[in-house]
């Protein structure tokens, strides 16, 4: 049984570990820092400005989601295999569970997968530019375009039964 769940402070080292492959770099924006700053870091956010939900199939991790607050909006990050499922899985906790009015993506023009997914499900275009996000020594380098979608809670609802079709039979364990 596929279900979302509120992840806790004590699972941060799985979302962590789900992560820490060379993929990662392809598709997001951002570095992964070292375990112990990651946790340092994240831990005194979590339920604040930063929450993350874990995706499991029969009580195992196979995906998690992040939402974080930018400077103007809410962000989500989602990671795992079944796309449709995470981001169904994603809006349901950001405007059920948050009640938060909208989410901004930015997504990487060369990660395909994703965007076919938000355009199926029809999230707005909100403009598209360019990433520059080199770090020290060059550990991470991640430049190119991107293209920004929204989607808001009245528009959730009017896609809501197709992202339940399109995802798999989960549960929600807020």
């Amino acid at each position: 049984m596929h279900r979302f769940r509120s992840a806790s402070v004590s699972d941060l080292p799985v979302i962590y570990d789900m992560q820490n492959v060379p993929l990662r770099e392809r598709i997001l924006n951002l570095p992964l820092p070292p375990p112990e700053k990651f946790l340092a870091e994240t831990s005194p956010k979590m339920g604040s400005t930063e929450f993350y939900f874990l995706h499991e199939d029969s009580d195992s991790p196979i995906g998690f989601i992040h939402i974080k607050k930018s400077e103007q909006s809410w962000e989500p990050t989602i990671w795992g295999k079944w796309l449709n499922t995470l981001v169904y899985g994603t809006v349901k906790a950001a405007f059920d569970h948050l009640k938060l009015p909208r989410l901004n993506w930015s997504v990487r023009k060369a990660n395909q997968r994703a965007l076919q997914c938000y355009q199926r499900h029809q999230f707005r275009v909100t403009g598209t530019g360019n990433i520059c996000n080199i770090q020290p020594g060059f550990e991470f380098i991640a430049i190119g375009p991107v293209v920004m979608f929204e989607i808001t809670d009245p528009e959730f609802r009017e896609r809501e039964d197709y992202m339940i079709k399109s995802s798999l039979p989960v549960c929600f364990d807020w």
